[in-house]
């Protein structure tokens, strides 16, 4: 499974919206990472046929996100562009009381802060 000439995949990898460095892109055993403006190139000559279908993922964080596209080398390169959206698990708070006298307010973006004011 080798092509005879190289084979580019390149892109950008976005995570929840914003472009992403050190995200791992990978085509089965050939891999690589998005550079500090979320940017990455990927040469998968060793790991593709000619009229594959090939998948395409980017993992960060724990999430991941993939695309697929046929081979076709009359082109030596593909341009994939990737968006991984974060999963938030759910999170579930029973069983205890806060006692005080100044109020206490919940607030966060994906994470989860408690300020006491």
């Amino acid at each position: 499974m080798t092509l005879l000439v190289p084979y580019i995949v390149y892109g950008e990898v976005t995570y929840d919206g914003s472009a992403q460095s050190g995200v791992t892109v990978a085509v089965d055993a050939a891999e690589t990472t998005t550079d500090e403006n979320g940017k990455y190139q990927l040469n998968i000559q060793t790991v593709a046929t000619d009229g594959q279908s090939v998948t395409v993922t980017a993992t960060y964080s724990g999430d991941s996100a993939q695309d697929s596209f046929t081979l076709d080398v009359s082109d030596l390169f593909k341009e994939l562009d990737l968006s991984i959206t974060a999963s938030i698990p759910p999170v579930s708070v029973s069983g205890f009381s806060i006692y005080g006298i100044k109020p206490l307010h919940v607030y966060g973006s994906k994470k989860m802060y408690i300020n006491k004011v």
